[in-house]
């Protein structure tokens, strides 16, 4: 694996810090490893629950526009709803 591919997917708006912190010597990374999946899915993945609901998506779907975030309300939007899903909603 490659660290800068890697900081790039992680952290997109500054890999290049990302690719410092993972080539500091005390961790012991070099180009080439082949990765643990179990510790890299969580770095790719937000997951969250509370007590009324569970929500799971890729760090790729708020760079796409597919999961937004707006701070300022507080509020979450989803876009690209599955139709299953949609006729669920409806339904209720």
């Amino acid at each position: 694996m490659n660290l800068a591919e890697v900081a790039s997917q992680i952290y997109p708006d500054a890999p290049q810090a990302l690719q410092e912190a993972l080539q500091h010597d005390d961790l012991g990374l070099v180009d080439g490893f082949v990765p643990d999946r179990r510790a890299i899915k969580p770095l790719m993945r937000f997951k969250a629950a509370a007590p009324e609901w569970k929500l799971e998506f890729d760090r790729a779907s708020l760079r796409s526009g597919a999961v937004i975030y707006d701070k300022h309300s507080d509020t979450l939007v989803l876009s690209n709803i599955p139709d299953k899903l949609k006729k669920a909603l409806l339904e209720q």
